[in-house]
């Protein structure tokens, strides 16, 4: 587990992400957003990666070790059923790495310009207590959302929006004042900001405002 110190509303905070070697929460999450979902979330452009060898990395996962993570499916209904977690941590190790080097710059750097914010939501509906978040949008429109854990943060996930599809005439003349990564960015910073508002999530707290 990495413990991550870093600067929060002008105070320190800490951040636990669950790296250890042979970590379920790393082998889910990088086959999931990085290996599956390149086409839509486009990983591949942040962290320098051909396809090809995602394609080639997949395809050894599901002809070997029977992977059978899919979009809708949890972790404890995947990797904590799988027989050779070990083994598939080894594979996607270097592609880990890189994941968690991105959510670490992401978490480290925010406090020079904010993008996060501080959100209250119940586990499930019929839950009582109610969950403290956190969430970041870094400077390639990835979406960290952490949760707290007592005196901790903990990572629980980091995902992109990538897809511009069925642009309008207006959506192609703006996608060509930006780069992909910065579109990306301020599409998920709306995406967000029609998210935060439903019923579902309290106590709601931005920063900065402007960026938002």
């Amino acid at each position: 587990m990495n413990r991550l110190k870093f600067n929060l509303d002008g105070s320190k905070a800490s951040m636990l992400i669950f790296d250890d070697h042979n970590s379920l929460w790393l082998n889910y999450h990088v086959t999931k957003h990085i290996i599956i979902n390149y086409k839509k979330e486009g990983f591949e452009k942040v962290l320098g990666i051909v396809t090809s060898e995602l394609d080639d990395i997949r395809h050894k996962q599901t002809k070997d070790f029977n992977c059978g993570i899919k979009h809708e499916l949890t972790l404890n209904e995947t990797c904590k059923k799988c027989d050779f977690t070990k083994e598939c941590f080894t594979l996607i190790k270097k592609l880990g790495h890189s994941y968690v080097n991105t959510i670490k710059d992401a978490i480290t750097k925010d406090s020079e310009d904010p993008i996060h914010a501080h959100f209250e939501r119940k586990r499930t509906p019929n839950s009582l207590k109610m969950l403290e978040n956190i969430l970041f949008i870094d400077k390639y429109g990835c979406s960290i959302i952490c949760r707290k854990e007592k005196k901790n943060y903990c990572v629980f996930s980091c995902y992109r929006r990538a897809g511009f599809s069925n642009l309008s005439e207006i959506g192609l003349s703006f996608k060509k004042m930006f780069s992909d990564f910065e579109l990306s960015r301020i599409s998920n910073i709306k995406y967000w900001n029609n998210r935060l508002s439903g019923n579902y999530n309290n106590n709601v707290i931005k920063h900065l405002p402007e960026n938002w």
